[in-house]
């Protein structure tokens, strides 16, 4: 029957004879490890970050039986890695155990410095420049004020100046509010203009300034208060808020010291002076004696709001001149002196005097 089947060819270049099929066998798994190590390492997937330029740092793949350090189908890292370079510089070979996020820790710029990382990620940290420029982004609208205090007079123009910065070049909607029990809106604007009806009170007497100032014009002092702006840009996507306080006061006319009489005796009982002033407003006395504030001594009473000196049991030491200073936080104002003469209280003869009375 054997004589009757085809006979098998037998081959003659020895491959798979004894030790040179092994060679073989061992040549082709040198040969897959060459192609393994030649070939573009796989991507393990990732999360894209943005703005993350270059390619990603260090690679790891999966080689066959042979390759130091591997087994069939085991991820083996390549020994001879060599170090990314980005737009500002190398990068470090090591694959980021998480991914980063954040604007911030994905960019790099070209000129930042050489051989830096971070340490989550490998990933240049971004220059000063950008870090500065992506905090003023965030912050939204930035409001300044060169003084949280206005000081006003009545009848004159108050200016509530403020400055605000934002990155969006769209008109900001302006706000000012008087800060009461229940808020007052004073006014709103879109720029310069204004929008809605202004409350009688304010009418023909309120202007909105191209930096977000407030003019108001005449005062009156129900103006005073804490005035609150806000400053939205991009249907208050970024709002900027700042508060400044207005006083309104009627400066201090001239005052003058009110005496009943120039003259007074020694040892009377009480002698009064009284400083006097027209107009003024939120008015602080302060009285002296030679131009000078007067010493603390018992027998000087004050009012209580020290418009009204009162020497009780007048002595000789009080034969002097006296004028009252008058003060408010817009003006001041000082009296004439007025001349106090004391008179000794002399006895009848015969008459002894008082114990502690100078003779």
């Amino acid at each position: 029957i054997n004589a009757f089947l085809p006979k098998k060819k037998k081959r003659t270049n020895g491959l798979f004879k004894g030790n040179q099929t092994r060679a073989y066998v061992k040549g082709s798994q040198a040969g897959r490890a060459a192609r393994c190590l030649a070939a573009p390492a796989p991507q393990p997937p990732r999360r894209t970050l943005p703005a993350a330029p270059g390619p990603r740092p260090g690679s790891v793949r999966s080689c066959p039986l042979g390759v130091p350090g591997g087994r069939p189908g085991s991820p083996a890292a390549l020994t001879k890695a060599r170090p990314c370079r980005g737009p500002g510089g190398p990068l470090s070979t090591q694959a980021p155990a998480g991914a980063t996020r954040g604007l911030l820790a994905a960019s790099t710029r070209r000129g930042a410095p050489a051989g830096r990382s971070l340490q989550d990620g490998g990933i240049a940290a971004p220059s000063p420049g950008l870090r500065k420029e992506t905090e003023r982004l965030l912050a939204g609208v930035n409001i300044t004020s060169p003084s949280a205090l206005v000081r006003g007079t009545a009848g004159k123009a108050a200016l509530l100046s403020v400055r605000y910065a934002s990155a969006s070049p769209d008109k900001p909607v302006v706000k000012w509010q008087l800060k009461r029990d229940k808020p007052v809106t004073v006014v709103q604007s879109i720029g310069t203009e204004i929008i809605g009806n202004l409350r009688p009170d304010y009418r023909d007497r309120i202007r909105v300034l191209e930096n977000g100032s407030l003019l108001i014009s005449p005062l009156q002092l129900a103006d005073e208060g804490a005035y609150e702006v806000e400053v939205s840009i991009t249907d208050d996507t970024f709002t900027g808020e700042k508060t400044i306080n207005l006083t309104v006061d009627i400066p201090i006319s001239k005052p003058q010291v009110l005496v009943a009489s120039s003259t007074v005796l020694e040892l009377s009982e009480f002698f009064t002076l009284n400083c006097s002033h027209e107009n003024g407003t939120k008015p602080t006395y302060t009285w002296l004696k030679d131009g000078r504030p007067l010493s603390n001594d018992s027998r000087l009473l004050l009012s209580p709001d020290q418009k009204i000196l009162t020497i009780t049991r007048v002595l000789m030491a009080d034969d002097d001149v006296y004028s009252c200073l008058v003060e408010n936080p817009i003006s001041h104002g000082r009296s004439i002196p007025v001349k106090l003469t004391v008179y000794r209280k002399m006895c009848p003869q015969g008459w002894p005097l008082l114990a502690g009375t100078p003779g």
